[in-house]
């Protein structure tokens, strides 16, 4: 996303509804294969060779990004110095995640003090992203965007029901039905290929709406 707002702010060209098509449709290909070589990957090798393939595949990512990424340029600010990141709040952003998760992986009386941390790693977080100048997220927009706080609650409601299908499903798959990992992910395979479509169908268009009722249908049809 930012390479395509840098090549627009570049050549004064919007970019076309074509190429983020194209990049969801990559995306939906990378999830079409995703979940089938995982199955085989752990049926070869058990579960450690689907995270030991993204030591390749991630240094290919760095080989790549380093050859073809375009380098910005800021005419007449050579001698400016680039914006501080903003690393405490990175990790407070972190370290609050970290907390609530480790504690939703293991729930219990005796763990009480990690959604503790996770809660107040949280509202420090808050504090410091409206004060600061350069936050890491800009908590600022949410305020009162009514279009931005409807688009965040769609997303959310799309991927609960991607993420319950994608592990729920496959791990009731696996233990409700005895299937093994490879014909787990291979069952998988639907899901997948209906996003595909549904990009495809839909990619072209700028009517956000239709995007929406297409996509909404297709997950219904699903469920």
């Amino acid at each position: 996303m930012y390479l395509l707002r840098a090549e627009t702010e570049r050549t004064g060209i919007k970019s076309p509804s074509g190429i983020l098509a194209a990049l969801s449709v990559s995306n939906q290909v990378i999830s079409v294969f995703g979940p089938t070589l995982g199955g085989v990957l752990i049926g070869l090798g058990g579960w450690h060779l689907i995270f030991a393939i993204n030591v390749p595949l991630s240094l290919a990512c760095l080989v790549l990004g380093a050859l073809r990424l375009p380098k910005r340029v800021r005419a007449g600010h050579e001698n400016v110095a680039p914006p501080s990141a903003d690393v405490p709040g990175m990790l407070l952003f972190a370290g609050s995640l970290t907390a609530f998760m480790l504690f939703l992986t293991s729930p219990g009386r005796t763990h009480w003090y990690l959604p503790v941390i996770g809660a107040f790693a949280g509202g420090v977080f808050v504090r410091r992203e409206l004060a600061c100048g350069g936050p890491f997220i800009d908590l600022r927009v949410l305020s009162g965007n009514t279009p931005l706080l409807a688009t965040y609650a769609r997303q959310l409601l799309a991927y609960t029901v991607s993420y319950a299908f994608m592990y729920g499903y496959s791990q009731w798959l696996q233990e409700g039905r005895g299937l093994g990992p490879e014909r787990a992910g291979l069952l998988l395979l639907p899901m997948s290929l209906m996003a595909i479509g549904v990009t495809v169908l839909t990619g072209h268009h700028a009517q956000v709406r239709g995007k929406l009722f297409v996509g909404g249908s297709a997950q219904l049809i699903g469920v």
